[in-house]
């Protein structure tokens, strides 16, 4: 294909600007730089949902146990980098590092984007998701039983059937 070499992706990241123009404010778009950096954990979960069979070509439980693996992984990594940015902004409160403004600020914006988790709303929210996770867990776990009383009663019908035809042969 034509874009077979490129490694770019075809994505541009516009960032709001206030301008003055004239005396009044001004909104405008200014095009902005950014650089995708990876780690091992992304490119292993890559490589796993790259390699998944098509549906119906692989159990459920293997995809399912990837697809957890590779949120276990983008956790874990999330998790990392918390504690990097919580390491920096106490370094900076110490005084060991010099204060860099525009990471602070950068670190307030996402905050404020974070949802209040002391709200009536997100609590009841909350345990609405919880329970519907529990009610998805237990609804696995009764059709997993299910499955395995039906394969029993399917290898006993099978154990049975061979001995009765043997009975009535001789």
């Amino acid at each position: 294909s034509a874009g077979a070499g490129v490694r770019e992706l075809p994505v541009q990241l516009f960032e709001s600007e206030v301008h003055m123009v004239g005396d009044q404010p001004t909104l405008t778009f200014a095009k902005s730089t950014y650089h995708l950096e990876t780690e091992e954990a992304e490119r292993v979960s890559v490589d796993q949902v790259s390699h998944l069979l098509p549906a119906g070509a692989s159990s459920a439980s293997s995809a399912m146990s990837s697809h957890m693996g590779s949120v276990h992984s983008a956790v874990k990594m999330l998790q990392q980098r918390i504690n990097y940015i919580l390491l920096v902004l106490k370094a900076m409160q110490e005084g060991k590092v010099p204060k860099d403004h525009k990471l602070l600020r950068q670190c307030a914006s996402l905050c404020q984007r974070l949802p209040a988790i002391e709200t009536q709303d997100f609590k009841q929210e909350f345990v609405q998701m919880y329970n519907d996770a529990l009610l998805v867990t237990y609804l696995a776990t009764m059709t997993k039983g299910t499955n395995s009383i039906n394969e029993l009663v399917d290898k006993y019908n099978t154990a049975f059937e061979r001995q009765s035809r043997r009975r009535g042969l001789f």
